[in-house]
């Protein structure tokens, strides 16, 4: 079985204020950095508005718990957004939504991570732009 990884998300309720977590790695994957030869699978999927997952045995819920967050703050909103493919294997990517009203910055900074806007993700590695994109462009109903 491959990894899966994973891309945690806030949006505001009042403005739909989106940021994403960038893990300690620089990357807003979980898991260890992508393999430079890494590419991102050009199948794109589409959600309707109620499409949301259990929780899934997949590796979710360490990844929360190595962040502090409690698995009731999250929901899997974007199953296998996308895959990237790399040397070794094919890795799922999804999309995860944290639900609290606001983002949990100091749980988040404790782990090593930090949340960053959209117009940041120009930093990032273009795989992980990316995937910031196709998230956004489904959450926002595009």
């Amino acid at each position: 079985m491959t990894d899966a990884r994973f891309v945690f998300y806030h949006k505001q309720a009042t403005s739909a204020r989106m940021r994403f977590m960038v893990f300690d790695t620089g990357s807003v994957l979980s898991g260890a950095p992508l393999p430079t030869l890494s590419v991102l699978e050009e199948v794109e999927r589409d959600y309707d508005e109620e499409t949301i997952v259990a929780f899934p045995a997949n590796g979710l819920g360490a990844v929360v718990d190595g962040m502090g967050i409690d698995k009731k703050d999250v929901a899997m909103k974007f199953p296998d957004v996308a895959t990237v493919q790399t040397p070794q294997a094919n890795l799922p990517v999804h999309g995860v939504q944290f639900t609290n009203i606001d983002p949990p910055f100091d749980e988040i900074e404790k782990a090593g991570g930090k949340f960053i806007e959209m117009t940041q993700a120009r930093q990032l590695h273009h795989v992980d732009m990316e995937i910031v994109r196709r998230i956004y462009v489904h959450e926002m109903g595009g």
